[in-house]
Parts: structure tokens; sequence; C-alpha cells
């Protein structure tokens, strides 16, 4: 278990690449993450202009959502005793391959089925791969006694680089097509497979226990997803940051799929806003990863809290916005509140488990953060259809705002309580 930092230290976030197989984890890490969101938009456009059909839209992030994310705990919980030398290069193997095969089967106008198919084993690996990168990220940074430092570096750097790949999936799709992205994809996991491969022998497991486990041998995954949810279950601050940020990432998601749609009729702009509205969110959440990261030694429970209130005000704030303006204006509020919450649960949550159960942990918050809101697109089209999208803000806001209320009034840090888990040995 993490010791919590109570001291900034000067220069503190240079040490971060002083640590044994930092400086290929993270660039690669860069690099997939603006992949994946080269990905992501390039198969929602590609669907899209294929089917002309928001079913179809609905059907690939349920896909690419929420099948993966009910199978990702335990191919995590199983890959997590390997050395990440060996389990991450395997992974970016075999998703250069999947994104070339969706490349081609793009190129050659292959039925809506096969793309679905690859979208989904894609999206298997892409939350065991973060939550493997969370897991040996946080046993590094502790090691060093670096976690809130290490977590509040990468949360900016995931702030930029959202902002950023956007950008410029957008502006490439323009220029090219859907399939030269998926093109370059292939590419970018091909780039960290082999930049690990070389570079990341020193790299631990995602999870250390002992020389056994550590090679991936011992305990089975299923039997160690099931000791990964009970350490987090009997742990009751880790049970409520889970559930949670559950709950707040589902409700919330219910405006994804309609941004567009409140864009253009309740505010009365034209596409263009849709754009603003992306931006001017990321923006946002750049402003809050950085407020993290200068504020990480306080008291976290309070910016858990805290943020998740500010958060809501900006989805009520979009709620009532007459106008593109003031809607962008608690766009930035919103994100930044969501910026400095996902990096405070995250942090929150590694320091309340043992840090044998990093990637267990972290992977189980991944999972149920990606399966609620793939559930919610399909809700928050069906109630703005009924409703209008202005409810959809209205529900997500109130959610956020309950949720950090709750946290606020029991609070998510402090000593942990493993006399009760039958996951942890009595010391």
């Amino acid at each position: 278990m993490s010791a919590e930092e109570n001291v900034r230290v000067p220069g503190e976030t240079r040490k971060l690449f002083a640590l044994p197989g930092f400086k290929p984890l993270i660039s690669t890490y860069a690099v997939n993450d603006i992949g994946d969101l080269l990905a992501m938009v390039a198969l929602a456009v590609l669907v899209y202009d294929r089917t002309g059909s928001p079913y179809a839209l609905a059907a690939m992030f349920a896909a690419s959502k929420l099948v993966p994310s009910l199978i990702a705990p335990w191919l995590t919980a199983k890959l997590a005793p390997v050395r990440v030398g060996l389990s991450l290069p395997g992974l970016y193997f075999i998703q250069t391959g999947l994104f070339a095969a969706l490349a081609l089967l793009a190129a050659n106008d292959a039925a809506l089925g096969w793309l679905l198919l690859l979208a989904s084993l894609d999206g298997l690996l892409a939350v065991t791969g973060r939550g493997i990168t969370r897991g040996v990220m946080a046993t590094l940074f502790d090691q060093g006694g670096l976690l809130r430092v290490g977590n509040a570096f990468v949360s900016v750097l995931n702030g930029w680089l959202m902002v950023s790949a956007t950008a410029a999936a957008y502006l490439l799709i323009r220029a090219t097509s859907p399939v030269t992205a998926l093109w370059i994809d292939a590419g970018t996991f091909l780039f960290a497979a082999v930049v690990l491969t070389f570079m990341g022998q020193r790299l631990p497991a995602a999870e250390l226990e002992n020389e056994d486990e550590e090679e991936g041998g011992g305990t089975s995954g299923w039997a160690r997803m099931r000791e990964g949810i009970d350490h987090v279950w009997h742990h009751p601050n880790a049970r409520r940051l889970v559930a949670g940020e559950g709950i707040a990432m589902t409700l919330g998601a219910l405006v994804v799929p309609v941004e567009v749609v409140y864009a253009k009729e309740s505010l009365g702009a034209g596409s263009a806003a849709y754009g603003l509205l992306l931006a001017s969110w990321g923006a946002g959440s750049i402003i809050g990863a950085t407020f993290f990261q200068r504020n990480h030694h306080r008291n976290i429970a309070m910016i858990v809290a805290g943020a998740a209130v500010v958060c809501g005000i900006g989805y009520l704030g979009l709620a009532a916005a007459p106008t593109i303006g003031v809607a962008i204006v608690f766009n930035v509020i919103g994100g930044a509140g969501n910026g400095a919450e996902w990096v405070a649960v995250v942090t929150a949550l590694q320091e309340q488990v043992d840090s044998k159960f990093y990637a267990r942990a972290s992977g189980l918050l991944e999972s149920i953060t990606t399966a609620g809101p793939a559930v919610a697109y399909a809700g928050g089209a069906v109630l703005t259809a009924v409703s209008g999208p202005r409810i959809t803000f209205l529900i997500g806001g109130l959610a956020s705002v309950m949720v950090g209320l709750w946290w606020y009034l029991k609070p998510v840090t402090g000593p942990a309580s493993p006399a009760t888990d039958p996951s942890v040995e009595a010391t």
C-alpha cells in the first residue's frame, strides 16, 4: 500500500524519468493514446458514412466497449504477474494485426459484422492494456515514492493528447480517409511493440508478489480476478471510489451521443459548435489535471469530492445554457472537474489497495467506467428522442453532484481495513 506523499518536492516530476524503464513506457503510452483516439474517430466516421444509421454507430460503440469490458478484468488479472516487457508488446503486436485487418476490410467494403468483431477484439486488448499500464506505472511510482506525482504527470499528458489527437484525427480524415487513419493506428501499435520489446526489459510486472507469479505462474486468471474484486469490495474506501466513479461516468455519458444534437438544436448553432464543445471540454480537462498536479499533496478525499461537484455544475450549466458562448464556459468548468476527478480517483484507489492489486484494481475501474458509458450511449439517444438533449445534461449533472456529496460525507481516504479482507493475510 502506498504511503501518502504529503510534501511537494521541487523538480519532483523530473525524478520520474530516472525510474527504470519509465522513458520507453511513457513514450509508447503517448503514441498508443494518440492511436486509440485516432481509431475511435476513424471507426465512427467509417461506420456512419457506410450505413448512415445512428443504430449502427451505437452497435460499434457497444462492440468496442461493452462486451470487451466484461472480459478484460480476467485478462488483466491473468497478465498482471507477467513482466511488462513481455505482456504489453504481445498485446500491441496483436493490435497491430487487428488494425491492419480493419484497414483492409474497410478498404474492400467488408460487411459491418466483420468490422464490429475486430473492433470488439481490439476493445478487449485496449482495456486490458490500460489496466496493465496503470498497474506497472503505479508500481514504478510507488517504489520511487512518486505515486501522486506520477499520476498527475500522466493525467496532464492525457489531457494534451486528447486535444491534439482529436484535432489531428479530424484533419487527417478530412485530408485522406478513415482507412488511412486505421493504417496509421496500426503503425502506432507496431512502433510501441518494437520499442518495448527492445527497451522495456527493465520494467517489472504490473503486480509483484513472488518469483513464480512474477513469471506468470501460480494462480489462474479467474481466481486472481475474483481475488482482486474481493480485495476492492472488502476495502470500503476503495469500494466507494469504484462505485461512485462508475455511477458518475455512466450517467455522465448519457450526453456523449447527443452532443451534436444539443449543439445544433438546443443552442441553434452550426456543426462547428460541436467541435468547439469537444475542444473546450478538452481544455477544461487540462486545467483540472494541472490543478491536481499542483495540489496533489493536499487532502485527496476533498479533491475527489470537490472535483465531482464541479463536473456536475458544468453539466447543469450546459442543461440551462441559452447560447453557445455560455455553453463553452460551462463545458470548460465540467471538463476541469472531470480532469481533476479522474486522476484523483485513480490515485486514491491505488492508495487504498495493496500494491500487489494495483493492476487488478485499476483494471476493474477501467472496465466499469467503460461498460457503464457503453450502455448509457443507447440510453442517452432514447432519452433525447423522448425529452430532448437538455434533460441528459441535467441527469448527468445531478448524478455527479450527488456522487461528490456522497464522497464528501463518506471520505474515500483514510486507513484501509484489510482485516476483513480474505485476500490479504493477517500480519
